[in-house]
C-alpha cells in the first residue's frame, strides 16, 4: 500500500509543478511572436495604405521589459515610455486562456485591429476612439518593438511604436480607410475581353499587309466584303 502512495505522490509533483509554473516563453517562441506581429501589422498597413513597420531592438528591449514587469505584477509610468528622449507608442494584451492561444501573435493582432469596426474617418472624434487600431495603422510610425513573458496561464504582450501615433490633431492624416479592392473579372468578361483583343489583331494584321505591304486603297478592298 506505501508503495502505491509514493506512486502516486511521485506520479502527482509533475502535474503540480506543470500547473503553477506552466509553459514559459522561450527564446524561439519569442522571436516567432515578434516576427508574426510584424508580418500581420504589414498586412493590415497595406490595406490601409501606407508603409511597412520595421523592427527596432531597443524598442523590443523596452516593451520586453514592461512585459516582464507586468507578469512579475509590478507596473510602470507612461514617463517610462520613451526612445530617443521621445515618447512612444504602445499596445497591450493580457490573456490568461489556453497558453498556445495567449503566445498565438495573430490572436493578438486581430483583437487589436477588431476595434477598426467603430473607428470613424470622416469625423474620428465622433465616437470612442480605439487606440490600438489605430496605433497599428498610423501613418508615420515607422518602427515597431514587441515583448512578452508568460507563467503559468497568464501571458502580457506589449509592442512599442516609433514615432509614436494616435496624436490628436492628426488621425484625418494618418489613419486612412481600406484600399478598395479592384474587382475580379468575371469568366464572361475575359472570354469577350479576349475575343475583342484577337479582333483588333486581325484587323491590325490584315490592315498591315494591305495598306503597308500591298500599297492598297480601301477603294481596292471593297471585293472582300462582298458577299458572294
Amino acid at each position: 500500500m506505501k508503495i502505491i502512495y509514493l506512486f502516486g505522490i511521485l506520479t502527482l509533483i509533475p502535474l503540480v509543478t506543470l500547473k503553477i509554473e506552466g509553459e514559459k516563453f522561450n527564446s524561439t517562441e519569442l522571436e516567432k511572436y515578434r516576427k508574426t506581429i510584424l508580418d500581420n501589422h504589414n498586412y493590415y498597413r497595406k490595406r490601409h495604405q501606407v508603409g511597412k513597420l520595421t523592427r527596432n531592438s531597443e524598442l523590443e528591449k523596452i516593451a520586453q521589459s514592461h512585459a516582464e514587469k507586468l507578469m512579475q505584477g509590478q507596473s510602470y509610468q507612461d514617463t517610462e515610455n520613451v526612445y530617443k528622449k521621445e515618447k512612444i507608442g504602445e499596445n497591450r494584451f493580457s490573456c490568461s486562456n489556453n497558453i498556445q492561444v495567449c503566445i498565438n501573435a495573430t490572436y493578438t493582432t486581430d483583437n487589436w485591429y477588431k476595434e477598426s469596426a467603430t473607428y470613424n474617418y470622416d469625423d474620428p472624434h465622433s465616437g470612442p476612439c480605439p487606440n490600438r487600431f489605430t496605433q497599428m495603422v498610423w501613418k508615420e510610425t515607422k518602427q515597431i518593438g514587441c515583448g512578452a513573458s508568460c507563467l503559468g496561464y497568464r501571458c502580457y504582450g506589449i509592442c512599442h511604436y516609433y514615432p509614436a501615433g494616435n496624436n490628436y490633431t492628426q488621425y484625418i492624416y494618418n489613419v486612412l480607410p481600406i484600399k478598395e479592392e479592384e474587382k475580379s473579372m468575371s469568366f464572361a468578361g475575359k472570354f469577350f475581353l479576349s475575343l475583342f483583343i484577337i479582333f483588333l489583331i486581325v484587323v491590325g494584321v490584315f490592315s498591315i499587309y494591305h495598306f503597308v505591304y500591298r500599297k492598297r486603297k480601301f477603294n481596292q478592298l471593297k471585293d472582300y466584303f462582298k458577299l458572294k
